[in-house]
């Protein structure tokens, strides 16, 4: 089930009404209201994410209208929305009328939530042909499907929409719902023009602005997110899931400054207290203040409201934080809350071995970094590539050079179409083992795949920061530039031993 709000919540009337209703609870008293109303009360909360207040509309809604069909509908919804199944159940069996159309409807999701899905979108083809297949009940039906995530319903439902020859441009709710199909399965560029037209009609729905803001997000557009986020603030400058965008872009465009300053603000508001703290603890981060993303860190790990998964991030930082200040110890017992809290993240057990490095503890560091690579999730691609890197990146910064070039070498070979400045990496840590050959070997590749990274070798720009790297190269520099070198000779290793 779905409710379009795109405008609902504009009008005089229901700012009326709503005023009315409040009054009311203010005032401890009952107010007399048609069903519906007291339904697009509790939608109007549960769209600016009040959840209490819409239960207690929906409440006095059936003080008034004992066992309204239409009420306990949506608050069945509602509730399954909340991942509450057992409760939402119990609110379905005080439906009387179990014929109506919206309580097949509703059936047909709580089967659907509980996986037996041909069961739930057998309901949903019943209810479809009942309505001749008209284009509201197939868009809802689509709608449903996009809620709960289901992929190949989704688009089975759409694909019916095209057959029917239903066309969106001339249908709001169409529009609406198939935007929200693409924005949820990640198709943005075909998501955004939609949202573009929807705004046109309704400029004042911040729901809009929100989800264009969100699809350029997911698409690294920060500049473009920060401008129809600016409309959205416009619109209602306390908006929590307005601020924490505005503070996301700040921060992936490095503007730590703004990111703190709209995280602060949402931490007046936000009732996920943990979530924004750590936020912050990031920001902090990323300015050097370690200070402050200590104390933000505690203030996550202290926290009852904090969720397990938040905590153990937290706890994550910790032994990074620790492990930095050189203080391994106490690092590595951070690193093991955070790992009886979520023992299927990988990145914790990397952490852990490096810390354990650090302590001249090297077998249990390398049976850690075996631990992290078990631990991937089969299929995560991009998960399987930073663990990798991490691991590389861990035995480099610990001077496990030997074990680091065999690494890096298998990331070179198997990510190839990744930038991962495995070359570079490859070129130091041979220059630090003493094998110079391999080290301009490594210097001619980088130079002919990234050649701007080169360029800053031997710099004040150099990214090792070792003088006598920086020298050295400077040297090799200078001598391929008078010719006395000819640094492509060095590409193919193979060749050189021919030479």
């Amino acid at each position: 089930m779905n409710y379009d709000t795109s405008s609902q919540f504009e009008n005089k009337e229901f700012k009326e009404i709503l005023n009315t209703y409040e009054e009311s609870v203010r005032n401890k008293s009952s107010v007399y209201l048609d069903a519906d109303k007291f339904i697009d009360i509790a939608q109007y909360y549960i769209e600016n994410n009040r959840d209490e207040e819409a239960q207690q509309a929906y409440d006095m809604g059936l003080s008034i209208h004992p066992n309204d069909t239409d009420i306990l509908v949506y608050k069945t919804y509602n509730t399954i929305q909340n991942g509450d199944l057992e409760k939402a159940y119990q609110i379905y069996d005080l439906i009387e009328d179990k014929d109506n159309r919206d309580v097949k409807n509703l059936k047909a999701l709580l089967l659907i939530v509980e996986n037996r899905l041909e069961e739930g979108d057998r309901i949903f083809e019943e209810i479809a042909k009942e309505d001749n297949y008209s284009v509201d009940t197939l868009t809802e039906t689509l709608a449903n499907y996009i809620d709960f995530g289901i992929e190949d319903l989704a688009s089975k439902w759409l694909n019916f929409i095209r057959e029917k020859g239903y066309d969106y441009t001339k249908n709001e709710r169409l529009t609406e719902v198939l935007s929200n199909y693409y924005l949820t399965f990640d198709d943005y560029d075909q998501a955004i023009p939609l949202l573009k037209k929807l705004i046109d009609k309704h400029p004042y729905t911040i729901n809009y602005w929100i989800e264009l803001a969100n699809c350029y997000v997911k698409e690294s557009r920060f500049a473009e997110a920060d401008e129809a986020l600016d409309y959205a603030l416009a619109i209602n400058d306390k908006e929590p899931s307005v601020l924490e965008l505005k503070g996301g872009c700040s921060f992936e465009k490095n503007d730590y400054q703004k990111a703190e300053e709209y995280y602060l603000r949402l931490e007046k508001i936000d009732s996920n207290k943990p979530k924004v703290w750590y936020y912050l603890a990031k920001v902090y981060s990323n300015m050097g203040r370690k200070d402050k993303t200590i104390e933000y860190s505690f203030k996550i790990v202290d926290s009852r409201d904090a969720s397990d998964y938040i905590r153990s991030l937290a706890y994550h930082d910790l032994a990074n934080l620790f492990g930095y200040a050189h203080r391994f110890k106490k690092g590595l017992d951070f690193i093991e809350k955070a790992i009886k809290l979520n023992k299927d993240n990988p990145a914790f057990y990397v952490t852990k071995g490096c810390l354990q490095i650090l302590r001249k503890e090297k077998e249990q560091g390398r049976e850690s970094f075996i631990k992290a690579i078990h631990t991937i999730h089969k299929g995560n691609k991009e998960e399987e590539f930073s663990i990798w890197m991490m691991i590389a990146t861990s035995f480099f910064d610990t001077g496990m050079y030997k074990d680091a070039i065999k690494i890096f070498e298998k990331i070179e070979k198997k990510y190839a179409d990744k930038n991962q400045n495995c070359y570079l990496f490859l070129a130091y840590c041979n220059y630090r083992i003493k094998n110079f050959l391999n080290c301009t070997h490594y210097l001619a590749l980088l130079k002919n795949t990234e050649p701007q990274l080169y360029d800053q070798l031997g710099t004040d720009n150099d990214p090792i920061g070792d003088p006598n790297f920086s020298e050295s190269v400077s040297s090799i520099k200078r001598d391929v530039a008078l010719g006395k070198i000819d640094l492509s000779t060095f590409e193919d290793m193979n060749n050189l031993w021919n030479l």
